[in-house]
Parts: structure tokens; sequence; C-alpha cells
């Protein structure tokens, strides 16, 4: 059992319809709990939902679970750093195996918005959900799903496990450990000192950065030839294209790989 930073609440399920939902019930119900992260992890998630639709996950194959933060001195508009620590936690501890297993042919990046590719193939999703008022952020549920023992998947996802491109099993439980502390670890980093090194590390581990690529815009429902250049405190991706800076948030452009 590893020693976390912050006083931690684990909470182990067998089978629930999402992780989330269960973390915005448990909230309500026990929000004078505020000075603990809360863990929900299910062996099981049956309507588990990411920001493209399902995550379809096998039972006790994967690791699914939701992280309540209780958030201080943080506004709506910064939600999005959350998302940057937590795939800055999940790519450090993937380049982590990659490292140890000292084979260069594999590769790791954080693809924008909020998942993380393994080898051009996701291995991980994350949903990042507030509790607010009055444009102040109470708690935050972030929901993530990483692939690790599952061997087969829809190939309509495009989706990879580590053991597929490890060929190793990997213990669960002790995985689910490591991650929260790296998650800990970085939260720690963002609430204590300068948030640059955190951003710096996320853009310099993006999926397409600065390289010129295929995108949709979803709206003008035409593609464009552009750059990656930068993502911003609030989430918004930053793209050239015709020697112009756009910006465009989640569901406005996609990716054509």
């Amino acid at each position: 059992m590893i020693n976390f930073i912050y006083p931690t609440k684990l909470i182990f399920l067998n089978s629930v319809k999402s992780t989330n939902t269960y973390a915005k019930k448990y909230y309500k119900k026990f929000s004078i709990q505020k000075k603990f992260w809360i863990i929900i992890s299910s062996k099981k998630q049956i309507n588990g939902y990411g920001r493209s639709g399902s995550w379809i996950s096998d039972n006790n194959k994967n690791l699914t679970f939701s992280i309540i933060i209780n958030i201080k001195n943080i506004y709506i508009n910064d939600i999005y750093f959350i998302n940057i620590i937590v795939c800055n936690s999940i790519h450090k501890i993937i380049s982590k195996i990659i490292k140890s297993t000292k084979n260069k042919k594999i590769n790791c990046y954080i693809k924008w918005p909020n998942d993380i590719i393994l080898n051009n193939k996701k291995i991980s999703g994350i949903l990042t959900e507030s509790i607010s008022s009055y444009n102040k952020i109470h708690a935050v549920i972030v929901g993530i799903g990483i692939n690790i023992l599952q061997k087969n998947f829809y190939f309509k996802l495009n989706a990879t496990s580590l053991i597929n491109i490890f060929n190793k099993k990997f213990n669960l439980r002790l995985l689910l450990y490591r991650i929260i502390f790296f998650i800990q670890s970085e939260y720690y980093l963002f609430e204590n000192y300068n948030n640059k090194l955190i951003k710096k590390y996320y853009i310099k581990n993006l999926f397409l950065s600065e390289k010129k690529s295929v995108f949709f815009l979803i709206k003008k429902n035409i593609y464009i030839y552009g750059t990656i250049k930068n993502v911003t405190d609030s989430g918004y991706i930053i793209i050239e294209f015709n020697k112009k800076l756009f910006s465009f948030y989640q569901k406005e452009i996609k990716f054509i790989l």
C-alpha cells in the first residue's frame, strides 16, 4: 500500500453503472468528508461514459475509477488544469513503464483534450466534471478509464492496452495506487508551486504538436491542414493554418488520423 499525499478514502465496488454517477451521489450524501480524496473503483462498469460516448471495458481487466477532489481557490474557467494534471500523471506512469523496457519503438502521447495515446492507439480516457455554484468550484469529479489487461477491442475504437503493448501482466490494484499517488503529486505542485511546469510538460507531450496535420471543423463542415501550437489554460486548442492562429474548443474540431 502506497502512502498518499492527501487523506484518501478508497471505495471498491464489484459492479456499477458509472463511477462518475456514483461519485456525484456520494458527494451529495457525504460532502462533510471534504478533507478526503474519495476514490471509487469498480471491477465492472455497466454504463460508463466519456466525452466521445460510452467507455466499453471487460470485467476486471481494466481500471475504471473516479476521484472526488475537493478544490480550493479555483474557478470554473480554470477546471481544464485538473484535466492537464490527470493527463500528465497517467502519461508519466506509462512513460516509466516504457523506460523500463528500453524499447524505443513504443511511444506515448497526450491527445487533446483528454486521451492518452500509446503507439497511436487510445489506452486511456479522462472525463472531468465539476460541482460548482456562483462560478466557484467546490469539487471536481474525474472519471478515468485505462485499458490494462483487455486484449480484444472493437476495431472502430482504435484502442489498445498495456498487456497488448508490453506483453506482460500488471497488478490492477498496485497500478491504481501508483496512479493516485502520481495525480496527487501533480496536484500538490499545482496547489503549491508554479503551474508553468505542469503546462510545459503537457504541451511537450501533446500528440501531433508542431506537426502538419489534417483536422475537420465540425460546424463549418470543412477539412483544414494545420499545426497544433498550444492549448490555453481554459482548454482551447490553438491551431495555425493559413498563417493565422485559431482557437477551438471540444466538439468543434476532430483529428483526422
